[in-house]
């Protein structure tokens, strides 16, 4: 059989894993791609059914893939003059996905298929991780078999039997009487917020020093014309004044003229936040009123009133996700000075953002150090994203891809290397490898966008989150004049915290590999364990970058998060403390946890001259791995 071939009924194997509510039943287009056959199918009697159509950079079009489908069920439709597109229905738990390939010459292939909807949270099928009545009407339109778009019908399955029935609506109402929350994102566990809205205090709880900044609390109007927005300040109190227990008075300008101040304070709620409560007493010189997210609260006391009023709300109509702000607008009537007092706390069940939302713009060109600028991995290191999963040849997996170089045939995007589970040209076992990248999303994330262009030897199968998402051509994928250009965009393809992109490949023997350059982006996607970067030096040292910071400078290479504990690294004959990822960057092999690093010794190297064919003096740890035998303390090789 032609290697074409071969790889070609490989990929219907790797494509073919999509689940429907029948098993897959294909038929044949007609000849010249116009369309699909006409009889119906024997096994099924449904017609059959565009699944993927071509359409070429001159706007022809060309069926490519059909299969036995109702006319009404998710398929492609395409017209003079107009793209490819999705259209159709899906059984509940499922949701028609379009999936657009570039493929050579500038033409892209477009295919439609019925995929399982990941559900995160049992009941929430309108998908904001909260169980309340807004999901009832989604559930009863799965119920009735018409849902919506956007209804998160494998959400409304509750007894997990691939249908919304009769038996999933108690179990509905269970989870909606008993308030039951959603699982926990291992990415941002739940928190309870308790927050102290006491003026002149640090983050601690201690306070502020006179004539410091009060960080937390803003002043956004200045009836002096000085510039805002700008930190309130830590005042030493009038003698009139009246100063509520551990806290201090601020001000916007203690000398300041008559006219109108205004202070904010602003917090963040997570998005399941539940039972938030706002509690505080307020003074004021000379007078004002105190809001929440431009809900009025009360009044100000004076700034000698003894006991000033509690104001409170438990309104959950004041408060919102994400950003909340306390406004006073005070009046300053009597002249210098002018300032305000308050102490007070902010709570809510669940309540408390992991970090600020930030977005995601992530490289995941294969053979390129992240955060580095670009720095190619060199030839024969380990890519430090890419990894290995399946392995035809049976090595270790997971493991890192190593970085090769290209067969002869191959053609490399520019600015990144091929990497391989068998980086050796003419090594391969036929058979399947599999290559992940895993990324992490923030549960707010939005807008998620992945943008890649991939070749691989000799074809492959492109997967998110256990969807397809592409294939390229059998046979010939590492050398077709573009390369094969992945676009996803549909949010329910992508889920909170870890995310992988799979690769599967059918080698046919020789040489095999993957090159990948692209992107992944998110709006407030960034999750907050990869807001701290690491750099490892070309020397092996490493070192936290500061906050905002995204670039390894000297030739390092970055990584998400902090530098890992130092453990022993083997470099050469040399045994050193290096943080793991910093020992893999400049090409060492890292000893188990609690390995030290000994004093030098003799070692045995074993060879075509005997059990001790090369004898060199390093520390006994190196010497085990590296296959040898060390020799006593002390002892050292005869030159």
């Amino acid at each position: 059989m032609a290697r074409s071939k071969i790889v070609a009924a490989a990929l219907v194997i790797l494509a073919t894993s999509v689940a429907r509510a029948q098993p897959l039943v294909y038929c044949p287009p007609l000849p010249g791609g116009t369309g699909c056959s006409t009889s119906l199918c024997s096994q099924t009697g449904e017609p059959c059914m565009p699944r993927c159509v071509r359409m070429d950079n001159h706007g022809n079009f060309t069926v490519i893939a059909c299969e036995c489908r109702g006319t009404s069920e998710c398929h492609v439709e395409f017209q003079p003059f107009s793209t490819p597109y999705c259209v159709g229905n899906c059984p509940p738990a499922q949701y028609c996905v379009q999936n657009v390939v570039m493929t050579e010459l500038g033409a892209f292939d477009v295919c439609c298929d019925c995929l399982p909807i990941q559900c995160e949270c049992p009941g929430d099928v309108d998908g904001n991780r909260v169980l309340n009545g807004l999901d009832i009407a989604g559930f009863v339109r799965c119920y009735l078999g018409f849902p919506d778009y956007y209804d998160n019908g494998g959400c409304a399955d509750l007894s997990g039997d691939g249908y919304v029935t009769s038996v999933d609506v108690p179990m509905f109402v269970t989870l909606l009487l008993t308030k039951a929350g959603c699982p926990d994102t291992p990415c941002c566990p739940r928190t309870n917020l308790a927050l102290n809205l006491a003026t002149g205090v640090d983050d601690n709880n201690i306070l502020i020093p006179d004539n410091s900044d009060d960080d937390n609390w803003v002043v956004t109007v200045d009836a002096n014309g000085g510039s805002v927005p700008r930190p309130a300040t830590a005042v030493f109190p009038h003698p009139n004044w009246v100063t509520f227990p551990g806290t201090k008075w601020i001000s916007a300008n203690y000398f300041g003229q008559n006219g109108a101040y205004v202070y904010q304070y602003c917090f963040c709620l997570d998005d399941r936040f539940r039972n938030p409560l706002l509690s505080l007493q307020i003074r004021a010189d000379d007078e004002g009123e105190i809001y929440l997210n431009g809900n009025l609260l009360g009044s100000c006391a004076g700034n000698s009133d003894p006991n000033p009023p509690v104001l409170s709300t438990s309104n959950p109509g004041f408060f919102q996700s994400g950003q909340n702000c306390i406004t006073v607008v005070v009046r300053n009537t009597g002249g210098a000075p002018t300032g305000i007092n308050m102490t007070g706390t902010v709570t809510a069940a669940d309540g408390k953002c992991c970090c600020p939302a930030a977005p995601l713009s992530k490289g995941i060109a294969s053979a390129v150090y992240d955060y580095s600028g670009g720095l190619l991995i060199p030839v024969g290191q380990n890519d430090d994203t890419w990894r290995v999963t399946v392995d035809a040849t049976g090595g270790t997996v997971p493991r890192p891809a190593k970085v090769m170089n290209p067969n002869p045939l191959w053609l490399t995007q520019p600015g990144t290397r091929w990497v391989s589970a068998v980086p050796t040209v003419g090594a391969s076992t036929p058979g399947f490898y599999t290559y992940d990248y895993c990324f992490c999303l923030d549960p707010r994330f939005k807008n998620p966008v992945l943008d890649m262009w991939l070749r691989v030897d000799d074809g492959a199968s492109i997967w998110l989150n256990g969807a397809q998402i592409g294939v390229t051509s059998p046979g010939n994928a590492f050398n077709t004049p573009e390369p094969y250009h992945i676009f996803v965009t549909d949010p329910r393809l992508f889920r909170a915290c870890e995310n992988c992109i799979e690769i599967r490949v059918f080698d046919a023997g020789h040489s095999t590999g993957i090159n990948v350059t692209g992107s992944i982006s998110a709006v407030d996607g960034l999750c907050c364990d990869d807001r701290t970067i690491s750099c490892c030096a070309p020397s092996g040292g490493c070192s936290t970058l500061l906050p905002g910071e995204q670039q390894c400078l000297g030739g390092g290479a970055g990584h998400d998060g902090p530098c890992e504990p130092a453990q022993g690294c083997c470099t050469g004959n040399s045994c050193v403390s290096l943080s793991p990822r910093c020992c893999r960057f400049i090409g060492g092999t890292v000893l188990p946890t609690g390995t030290p690093c000994s004093p030098i010794r003799a070692c045995c190297i074993p060879g075509p001259g005997g059990p001790c064919s090369t004898c060199v003096n390093i520390a006994p740890e190196c010497c085990t791995a590296q296959g040898g035998t060390p020799g006593g303390p002390g002892s050292s090789c005869i030159p």
